[in-house]
């Protein structure tokens, strides 16, 4: 029994055995025919020119074979289930388990293969043990004792060319799940035996692997990447050194090109020059590189500069920024080669090639960071003159702002030792002014010299102050010396000979230039630095505005901007802390209201802004309380306050200062009174370099410059603007009493523009000039004589002999009123100022308003109407956003003015004729606005809760909606008033948060009356916005009952009705099916329901059609029809598709497309779209697509029609219809066909393809190219169907 187990065990062994050699030969077979295929694509690539893209790789080969059938059967008879406590240790997650065993018996069976001399046999055999590892490994793991062979097996056959790329392959895998940092290999000579990962990385140095195909080289580099990450950096593994390994990876990827492959060898050397020790400096060289240093230079300086560019092809391909930064980091980080390296840099600063250059000056900012002042400093003169005669000579601004930075970066180095940067920065500071200096030609040349100053001198306060102390004097004097050559000239003519008047050579504007910048520069950062050079600078700047060039002007200015605003503010009173009796009473701020204690001196916050809003021109001087809180006077005798001494810039600025150590003196030898400290105090305390006055008369005349007379053009305006807004954002008091007036002084619409600038630098700025621009509008005496008397209708004559203010003209009123509107609209963001426009200039301008719509001069009702226009829309900007807590003085002046005579007023219409404005000025109100438009702004923006404040009003706009007008008036002020009885009834309506205002009665009786009078424009207009109000919120069944009404007036079935009352209906219903405006629902304060298209819609078109029951398909009349498309183009999608066959029924989108009205044929087509794209309503449209095809064909050739483009006969040759739609609505009409050969069926669609070919042949000939080219896709579109 025994040997029959035996012999059966045995027999199972061979059949196992038996069945791994067939598989192993399939394997073997599969593997060659993989090799002859690459073989022979690679020759007909050759011989026949065929694409790249055909050719096959070792790559291609040894994927197919992974995943070949014959390998994917052997490695499941070799790898075997992770059943032992060990096995699943090693497994670790893995499937299985790779044994000894079966390697040895792959091993065995592959041998004559893996030894043969054929080459390809070899390929073949490596391949698929290879192949076979790579598969396993995917999810099993080899037992350690068959790690090392396995390495080892690779390791001695990697000098076997023909078979390297899969030896490496195998490898690889290998070592991407197994850990192999304890392990060494089979060397039988123990002298000789090394851990396995100096083994693979000394078999890989020795290869040539510059030779090798890009493929092979990634797999090689990601292998010793590997090895690194794991094994070396970590140093885990100790018989390999970094310099061996360095060495080796530098001979590696010598001639390396791929990006990646690049990129990871920056990375390395940079690690490996972090790790690597330094060499002890010596007297000789202090700085000389070990051998690995060396090696890592010359391997990655050739490199650069990097030239490389992108494949188009490849969006995540590494980009040239991406290896730039890794060169700069990898030479910056070999400082023992830090000669060398900035040699190179220097050298390659003189490449003809500008993007060489940049790159060398981006190389030099982290170089010298890294590198230190020592190493830097020999080369300094290499550096500059590079910079200079390569750099600043260049006309790409991009090189020139490289190398300013670099320089910068280079001088910052030496921050710490003062002597050395003062010694470096001196030939530096002279060729700089020599070219800052230079006139002529030479321009574009002193310019880059400027940028390249500002940016040195924006570098660290150390360099700003040396590079000051060795330049401003220069500077200063070199354009004192083009200043009097250009003012003084030398007579060289003689008696008879005529006078030649020489031509005054101008000072180079570069010079006022750089040291404008070097003034800002210092601004933020060290204004202290300014002080030794600010007078001088301002001597300078004040002459360079006399000169005629505005170049000069505008550096002059900027320069004195930042000198103005640091020594124009007054000094703060200095203070020495007293020991006082208990019982003494503080003395208490002259100003109201005032917080401060005895420093005030009239300078607090709210003294000044009182003082600013009190005249625009001068301020009060600050008045002095001499009584204390109880009224009584103090007691000199006893309580006697110290006297402060008159220092000749009390009043001024106090600038920076450096503590400077005191003298110290006994108490015999001075008094320590505090007279005598204060004094003491003030001594130390020296003067600032600019007094107030001198301030005070640059700020005079910039300001003069702004002034028309001056001529400057509108840049150098701009810029004077901006200096005097940061001066004012500084002190706005010098604005506030010497520009101001000077700016209103004249009433030119630019100076009024710089004004409105200057307003919204500061708010007590703003305060003035809105205070000033509404004093002269309100209170102008030049009013044709006429005054609103309150409680008449009617305006009265009178005279004023009080008045100030000078008288101007409407013309000056309207720059006036822009101006004020600018002002207030750029206020709008600041509560501050919208709650000051609310109490102090609105109620005065809506009170101005109303004036200004009684005028009776015919000639100056166009313009006075533009005025209330600008009014109007200030309101709709401020009210709007203004808290509901501060409407009310707003609204009570409003209310007032129109309920005292305002209502007849409100009503005042004639036709609106802007013939005498240029039509293409943008101030020109596009449409008649008038008091109704002040009054609705006003309405629209009242918090609901403050709506009882208008409900005196009520009546009267009933009134006004409902009073019959002549043929001649307008119909404005009717849709206002009845626009503004909706919104105060939409806010009176209940809502979640507030109850009902009105009683419901009221609602029936005015739906009741509304109804009854069809006949009248005002009623049917007043019933469609009571409708919407009504429908915003849908309060059932008042707003069901007014849509009932009107769509009773579209069929004529009312009461009473008039030919015309089914267009007014119509009208009404399109207002109620419109987005809300400005008085009704696009505020916060509206009350507005989501759904509340929805319902109407719905009940709309249910009304429709239930007036003509008896039809089979309901017929309905133009009026309806446009109803009905009013509301259908604003109800949502899903309800079109729900009620889409009913609609298509009635024919409303073909009529709404046919209609030739531009705004319902808009609606019509983008209602189609939407049915389009609905796939449920595809069998519905395609019933009645004949019909929609027409029209809509007919609007997308209608300018051809017209014409007569591409057809020969025009439509007014053939007495057709010259209605042409709008460019607008061509494009929506061809976009409606494309989306129906792209959205719906073939077989609905196919029918219309010739005709739409034949259409689009017509429109191709349309003027219009956005038209031509929606064609062209229409055509595109059916001709793929």
């Amino acid at each position: 029994m025994g040997d029959s187990v035996s012999r059966k065990m045995m027999n199972a062994e061979t059949e196992d055995e038996a069945t791994v050699k067939r598989a192993l030969a399939d394997c073997i077979k599969e593997s060659s025919r993989l090799f002859t295929e690459l073989e022979e694509s690679s020759k007909r690539w050759y011989y026949s020119s065929a694409p790249a893209s055909t050719i096959k790789t070792p790559v291609d080969v040894s994927d197919a074979l992974c995943k070949s059938e014959p390998v994917q059967v052997l490695v499941k008879l070799l790898c075997t289930p992770a059943t032992s406590t060990t096995a699943t240790t090693e497994a670790s997650g893995k499937g299985g388990v790779i044994g000894g065993d079966q390697l040895s018996q792959l091993v065995t069976m592959l041998s004559d293969t893996l030894a043969s001399e054929d080459s390809a046999k070899r390929r073949s055999g490596t391949a698929v043990f290879a192949s076979v590892l790579e598969v396993a490994l995917s999810h099993s793991r080899l037992l350690e004792t068959s790690v090392s062979p396995v390495v080892s097996f690779f390791c001695d056959r990697i000098a076997d060319k023909d078979c390297l790329f899969q030896v490496v392959r195998g490898l690889d895998a290998v070592l991407a799940v197994q850990d192999v940092s304890a392990l060494y290999d089979d060397n039988e000579d123990t002298t000789k035996r090394c851990t396995v990962v100096a083994r693979i990385c000394r078999e890989l140095f020795i290869v040539d692997v510059a030779a090798l195909n890009p493929s092979l080289r990634l797999i090689i580099l990601r292998i010793l990447e590997l090895l690194w990450d794991k094994y070396i950096a970590k140093g885990t593994v100790n018989d390999i050194t970094l310099e061996e390994y360095g060495k080796g990876l530098a001979r590696v990827t010598t001639g390396e090109r791929e990006p990646k492959s690049i990129l990871t060898m920056f990375r390395i050397f940079k690690e490996i020059l972090s790790k690597a020790p330094v060499p002890a400096p010596s007297a000789t060289a202090p700085n000389a590189p070990s051998p690995l240093h060396k090696e890592l230079f010359e391997a990655t300086s050739c490199y650069f500069p990097i030239l490389f560019v992108p494949r188009a092809t490849d969006p995540g391909a590494i980009k040239k920024p991406e290896l730039s930064a890794a060169l700069r980091a990898t030479l910056a980080a070999n400082i023992p080669s830090s000669e060398a390296c900035l040699k190179l840099m220097i050298d390659k600063l003189s490449s003809s090639m500008e993007v060489v250059r940049g790159d060398a000056c981006d190389a030099l900012v982290d170089c010298c960071s890294s590198f230190g002042p020592q190493s830097v400093k020999p080369h300094m003169e290499g550096i500059w003159g590079g910079l200079r005669d390569n750099v600043v000579v260049s006309e790409d601004a991009e090189l020139r702002s490289k190398g300013s930075l670099a320089l910068s970066s280079i001088m910052s180095v030496f921050e710490d030792d003062t002597a050395v940067l003062k010694e470096l920065l001196v030939p530096i500071a002279q060729d700089l002014t020599r070219l800052i200096c230079s006139t002529g030609t030479d321009e574009q040349l002193a310019l880059n010299a400027c940028q390249m100053y500002s940016h040195l001198a924006r570098s660290s306060r150390q360099t700003r102050v040396l590079l000051l102390e060795l330049t401003a004097q220069q500077l200063c004097d070199a354009f004192k010396g083009f200043s009097s050559s250009a003012t003084t000239s030398t007579d060289t003519t003689t008696p008879t000979e005529p006078a030649i008047k020489p031509v005054p050579k101008l000072p180079p504007h570069t010079i006022i230039k750089v040291l404008a910048e070097v003034c800002q520069a210092c601004e933020g950062l060290s204004p202290a630095i300014l002080h030794p050079f600010a007078l001088p600078f301002y001597l300078l700047f004040t002459q360079s505005l006399e000169l005629p060039s505005e170049i000069h002007k505008q550096h002059a200015v900027m320069g004195l901007g930042v000198l103005v605003g640091l020594y124009s503010k007054p000094a703060m009173p200095i203070t020495i802390p007293l020991i006082e009796d208990e019982d003494e009473e503080e003395q208490s701020c002259s100003c109201e209201g005032c917080s401060a204690k005895s420093t005030c001196n009239g300078h607090c916050s709210h003294a000044m802004a009182e003082t600013a809003s009190a005249s625009p021109v001068q301020a009060p001087a600050p008045t002095k309380n001499k009584k204390n809180k109880g009224g009584k006077k103090k007691n000199k005798k006893n309580k006697s306050k110290p006297k402060k001494p008159a220092h000749p810039q009390a009043t001024q600025s106090t600038p920076e200062v450096t503590p400077t150590a005191t003298s110290t003196t006994t108490s015999a030898a001075k008094e320590s009174t505090p007279d005598v400290l204060m004094e003491e105090l003030y001594q130390k305390v020296p003067p600032p370099p600019l007094n107030r006055e001198q301030c005070v008369e640059a700020v005079k005349k910039i300001a003069a410059f702004l002034l028309p007379q001056a001529q400057i053009n509108s840049k150098t305006a701009a810029t004077f603007v901006e200096v005097l807004s940061g001066i004012s954002r500084r002190d706005p008091t010098v604005i506030i009493e010497q520009v101001i007036p000077i700016l209103f002084t004249s009433s030119s619409a630019s100076t009024l523009s710089y004004m409105a600038s200057l307003s919204s630098s500061h708010p007590t700025v703003f305060k003035v000039v809105a205070d000033e621009l509404c004093a002269r509008l309100c209170d102008n005496p030049a009013r044709n004589n006429q005054v609103i008397v309150i409680g008449s209708s009617t305006p009265s004559t009178t005279t004023s002999s009080t008045a100030t203010t000078p008288s101007i003209s409407v013309d000056e009123e309207v720059k006036l009123l822009d101006t004020l509107v600018q002002v207030i609209k750029d206020s709008v963001n600041n509560e501050e100022a919208v709650i000051y426009n609310t109490y102090s200039i609105l109620p005065k301008l809506v009170t101005r308003a109303f004036e200004w719509v009684c005028v009776n001069d015919a000639s100056q009702v166009d313009m006075r109407r533009h005025m209330v226009y600008g009014v109007a829309i200030m309101l709709q900007r401020v009210t709007f956003s203004m808290p509901f807590h501060i409407q009310l003085p707003l609204i009570l002046t409003t209310t007032a003015l129109f309920l005292s005579g305002g209502q007849s007023m409100f009503m005042q219409q004639t036709p609106f004729s802007p013939t005498i404005f240029d039509p293409n000025a943008t101030t020109v109100p596009k449409e008649h606005y008038s008091l109704s438009k002040l009054f609705t702004a006003v309405v629209g923006s009242t918090d609901p809760s403050n709506i009882q404040l208008l409900s005196s009003a009520v009546p009267v706009l009933y009134e006004c909606a409902l009073k019959p007008l002549t043929p001649a008036q307008s119909t404005e002020a009717t849709v206002e008033a009845a626009k503004c009885y909706a919104a105060i009834l939409n806010k009176q309506l209940p809502t979640a948060t507030s109850p009902m205002m009105l009683e419901p009665e009221a609602i029936t009786t005015l739906l009741t009356t509304l109804s009854s009078s069809p006949q009248k424009y005002g009623s049917v207009m007043l019933l469609g916005w009571v409708c919407k109000a009504l429908c915003l919120c849908w309060y059932a069944p008042y707003a069901q009952t007014a849509l009932s009404a009107l769509c009773d007036m579209c069929s004529l079935e009312a009461t009473g009705a008039s030919p015309d009352t089914p267009r007014w209906a119509a009208e009404a219903l399109r207002i109620v099916a419109e987005p809300c405006d400005d008085a009704l629902g696009t505020h916060t304060n509206a009350n507005v329901t989501p759904s509340s298209g929805e319902n109407v819609f719905l009940h709309v078109f249910e009304r429709f059609v239930s007036q003509n029951t008896g039809a089979e398909v309901p017929v309905l009349n133009n009026n309806q029809l446009s109803a009905l498309a009013y509301v259908v183009s604003s109800a949502p999608a899903p309800l079109l598709e729900k009620h889409a066959e009913k609609l298509l029924q009635l024919g409303i989108f073909s009529k709404m497309v046919g209609s030739q009205n531009d705004s319902l044929c808009k609606m019509g087509l983008q209602s189609l779209r939407a049915l389009i794209s609905a796939k449920s309503c595809h069998a519905t449209l395609a019933k009645s697509l004949r019909p929609m095809f027409t029209s809509i064909a007919a609007v997308a050739c209608s300018k051809v029609l017209v014409t007569g483009a591409g057809t020969g006969t025009s439509s007014a040759e053939s007495g057709s219809n010259t209605w042409v739609a709008p460019v607008q609505v061509r494009v929506a009409a061809l976009q409606v066909l494309s989306d129906m050969s792209l959205k719906m069926e073939p077989c609905h669609t196919l029918p219309f393809k010739a005709e739409v070919a034949a259409l689009v042949t017509h429109v191709l000939d349309d003027p219009k190219r956005v038209v031509r080219h929606e064609a062209r896709q229409c055509r595109n579109a059916w001709l793929v169907m």
